[in-house]
């Protein structure tokens, strides 16, 4: 729940109106769980919405908003993903992740295979730890682009440099 701590609101936003602060923290919107941004950007289209805060002090509080339709919610996340980042289960010969110089800072040595990230971000995915349920999402969402590392379209080529024999079904 920790990742879902909203970090900052933007002044005279609608959730500025409504009295959320930074470290509160959004549990629902509109009765439903969200696992990322990507779901807050449909849940926040709406003009009416009721959130469920868990304020700073412990104190769960139920906020309606009014708001124009589109209208940015004025709500900033630490974290684009609320449910935890997928991680890469690859061994590539080429990773660059592995090749960063020793010393900078720790995000930058996070090995993601993340397709939300790559929608949001434009980070390179394998698609290899991609489950049915994201497959579905992606399409049913048309999260598009994503950028996909594909490096060899030879099924087992593919796999000798990815070094995951997941990789051959690209």
């Amino acid at each position: 729940m920790e990742s879902k701590k909203i970090f900052s609101v933007k002044k005279n936003s609608p959730a500025d109106r409504a009295g959320i602060k930074a470290g509160d923290i959004l549990l629902l919107v509109d009765g439903q769980d969200f696992a990322d941004i990507i779901d807050l950007s449909f849940l926040f289209a709406e003009q009416s919405l009721c959130l469920s805060i868990l304020t700073a002090s412990g104190k769960r509080k139920l906020l309606q908003i009014d708001k124009a339709i589109d209208e940015d919610m004025g709500l900033k996340f630490s974290t684009a993903v609320f449910d935890g980042i997928k991680r890469c289960c690859n061994d590539c010969m080429f990773c660059f992740v592995k090749q960063m110089r020793p010393g900078m800072r720790s995000s930058l040595y996070i090995k993601d295979d993340d397709y939300r990230l790559s929608f949001l971000s434009g980070s390179f995915i394998t698609l290899t730890n991609i489950s049915e349920e994201d497959k579905k999402r992606i399409l049913s969402l048309n999260l598009s682009p994503l950028y996909v590392s594909v490096h060899a379209t030879d099924k087992n080529c593919r796999a000798r440099l990815i070094r995951n024999e997941k990789a051959k079904d690209a």
